[in-house]
């Protein structure tokens, strides 16, 4: 009886085993259902994915273009890019963007260019950079010398800023620019860093400015703290002239006058040129000072490397239906075989209205001699004159 119920179990547990062993089985065999492969893909998409996009259709534009504006990032304007190539990545800090190849990105006013641009999403940080140029070291460059293509711009609609690397933030609207360049009002100004402030104001660190167009400019202004408001003016201090790579004049601060409309005070720029007779100058470097609404007064130096330098000032006034004039002059001192000569020149022009009948006009020209005028005016019909009238 025992030996029966002994080998009763037994074949029960056999039957358990093999009842197992064909389960599992069927679960290797058989092929899975087609929803449940979707939410598995689905689920292993959303831990990290990579979707690359390169252009692939000749027939069509050769960039391609996106609007997007993230539901979680609460962005008050959407971001509009066109690309070559884009790269997204879903990675532990949130969603990153690649834009390779003749990136552009527009946000309201704002246009950022440059060869590579990555936005980061849960931060609204857009970073800009230039790409390594895939030409380099062809026809026998030097291949140690990594060149690069695609430099980022930053453009308000109005002015544009060049610099070796951008980053702005959708949010704040702030940002900075590495090593930034830009030119208004026949003006250049440049940094080390650039701090955008909002998109018209900018705070320059180490910042040069001048009216040279060089990389390294003959002349310029260099202050430690520069802010450049567009279209207003801009503030440096404190500020140091050079001439080339040597210091001439230093001043506490300086503001340089940007406006495109009306009169505003501020610092000169001055020309740089070189002549045979002159050698190397500046011209009217100086001061404009806007006093009111009925007079200015402009005060200029020129410098000479051969001819030394030359004072001018000119004054302005105006009273609308009554008179109206100007005076001018200017004054240099130069050594001439160890005796000094002064020379100099003075200007009068005034117009006076007495009634609707009858006005009188005064122009008066007087200068230490006839060559003055052939010697220091850049003004052709001045040179021309060596008459004295009154």
């Amino acid at each position: 009886m025992f030996k029966s119920l002994k080998s009763k179990i037994n074949y029960f547990i056999f039957a358990v085993l093999l009842l197992q062993f064909s389960f599992a089985w069927a679960q290797v065999i058989t092929p899975p259902d087609s929803s449940a492969l979707k939410a598995q893909a689905a689920l292993d998409s959303s831990k990290v994915s990579k979707i690359t996009k390169p252009l692939t259709n000749t027939h069509q534009d050769s960039t391609s273009k996106s609007d997007i504006k993230p539901a979680n990032v609460g962005l008050s304007k959407p971001v509009n890019y066109t690309y070559k190539t884009m790269i997204t990545e879903r990675t532990e800090n949130g969603r990153v963007t690649r834009l390779l190849g003749d990136a552009t990105v527009k946000f309201g006013d704002i246009t950022i260019k440059a060869g590579k641009i990555t936005i980061r999403w849960n931060d609204n940080l857009l970073i800009a950079e230039s790409l390594p140029d895939s030409g380099n070291g062809a026809n026998g460059s030097d291949s140690l010398t990594v060149k690069q293509t695609g430099r980022p711009t930053f453009s308000d609609g109005k002015e544009t800023m060049v610099g070796d690397r951008m980053e702005f933030n959708f949010k704040t609207e702030k940002g900075r620019i590495l090593r930034g360049r830009t030119k208004f009002q026949g003006g250049y100004y440049q940094g080390d860093m650039v701090k955008i402030v909002d998109p018209s104001v900018f705070n320059v660190a180490d910042g040069k400015y001048s009216s040279c167009d060089k990389e390294e400019p003959h002349f310029h202004f260099r202050g430690k703290q520069m802010k450049v408001i567009l279209n207003d003016k801009v503030i440096v201090k404190p500020v140091i002239f050079f001439i080339g790579k040597i210091p001439l004049a230093i001043f506490p601060f300086a503001m340089f006058p940007t406006k495109e409309n009306g009169r505003q005070s501020g610092v000169i720029l001055p020309n740089f040129g070189t002549s045979p007779a002159e050698g190397r100058y500046l011209r009217n470097m100086g001061y404009y000072w806007a006093t009111n609404d009925y007079m200015d007064v402009r005060f200029t130096l020129d410098f000479y490397e051969k001819t030394g330098i030359l004072f001018r000032s000119h004054m302005n006034y105006r009273v609308r239906y009554k008179f109206s004039g100007a005076v001018s002059g200017s004054y240099t001192r130069k050594n001439f075989d160890d005796s000094e000569q002064r020379r100099w020149d003075l200007n009068i022009r005034h117009s006076h209205t007495v009634d609707q009948n009858t006005s009188f006009s005064v122009n008066a020209s007087f200068v230490s001699d006839n060559s003055f005028y052939k010697d220091f005016s850049a003004n052709r019909s001045q040179r021309l004159n060596r008459q004295l009238r009154s």
